[in-house]
């Protein structure tokens, strides 16, 4: 499944984000560790939670 429709990350980077997701690991040090913004985590978050 490809995200890119939703945002400007490489899908590697929001791999990346769903591997910090599962964990419950909250969106502020999420998007810390991966050097993006919160906002654009919070998206990505919202849309898994779904």
């Amino acid at each position: 499944m490809s995200l890119v429709k939703y945002s400007k990350l490489s899908n590697y980077k929001i791999k990346k984000v769903l591997r910090h997701f599962c964990p419950d690991i909250e969106a502020s040090k999420t998007a810390y560790l991966i050097g993006t913004n919160r906002n654009t985590i919070n998206r990505f978050y919202k849309l898994f939670q779904h």
